[in-house]
């Protein structure tokens, strides 16, 4: 009885599995003696021949990648400013991928838990720890400039991301600034002498290049608009998928730095001092 009531619900809910239902009630009638196992097995390859018909052909070439593209594409992203020709109809690197995106996502990840694993600190639940800070980390910078306030940003420092505000200034302002195209901090100087800051005006110079062309310049050449300015071609840069691997670039020499430094305390989510 609560098998039936269970499919019931699910046809309740706009799903065309009705069929499902009077498969099953035919087949239990037919079979007595038939387990509810067998009667729920084949429920299931039901849905997974309904599932198994959705096309993700769209998916295809997002993923289209080889070596070759895999080593220009990452040298575009880091050197962005090398690139003069942003027209992605004639011009396959300038397209964007969802590849490279997830593999730095998973390499970050990987690298966080090497220098773990060097201090002999790594367990298995430091990769979802890792990875679940990583997604609040992204939010707060999604989010950081239309609701977060200040004191909210110390609690979620302090809280969720379980960072001292010194670092985690640096590493927003390192995600943040390549999207912005400049550094909105006076004070550099409390920071200290950090490797983070030479990686962090890195990102200023790459983005105010490319990303922030100077508008007038764009907006009078009389040109067809997606000609006026061809770092505009960039957009698709200003969204979150290619910080991971800037981040990931900057956090690769960060790692190499500093593991000379096995005797002092590690964070998971940010390596600091």
């Amino acid at each position: 009885m609560d098998f039936n009531t269970n499919i019931e619900i699910i046809s309740e809910e706009e799903i065309t599995f009705n069929v499902l239902k009077n498969d099953i009630e035919i087949l239990l009638e037919e079979n007595p003696n038939i387990s509810r196992k067998e009667a729920l097995r084949t429920g299931s390859n039901y849905v997974s021949n309904r599932i198994g018909n959705v096309n993700f052909n769209f998916l295809k070439p997002y993923f289209d990648v080889d070596d070759a593209y895999l080593i220009n594409k990452i040298v575009l992203i880091l050197f962005p400013y090398l690139k003069s020709q942003w027209d992605m109809d004639d011009n396959r690197i300038n397209k964007p991928d969802l590849y490279i995106p997830m593999m730095s996502l998973f390499t970050f990840i990987i690298v966080k838990s090497m220098y773990l694993g060097l201090k002999s600190l790594f367990t298995p639940e430091h990769i979802g720890l890792i990875f679940t800070r990583l997604m609040f980390f992204e939010i707060k910078i999604k989010f950081r400039r239309s609701i977060l306030n200040e004191e909210i940003n110390d609690k979620v420092n302090s809280i969720i991301l379980n960072e001292n505000k010194h670092y985690d200034e640096i590493h927003v302002k390192k995600y943040d600034t390549y999207k912005q195209g400049k550094f909105k901090n006076k004070n550099m100087r409390s920071y200290g002498k950090s490797l983070d800051i030479y990686n962090l005006k890195y990102m200023e110079i790459s983005s105010r290049y490319t990303v922030k062309p100077k508008k007038k310049l764009c907006e009078f050449t009389g040109l067809p608009a997606q000609f006026r300015c061809p770092y505009t071609r960039l957009y698709y840069y200003d969204s979150s998928v290619y910080k991971h691997l800037r981040q990931l670039s900057s956090d690769v020499i960060t790692f190499i730095y500093k593991t000379k430094e096995i005797g002092k305390t590690f964070n998971p989510f940010n390596m600091t001092k």
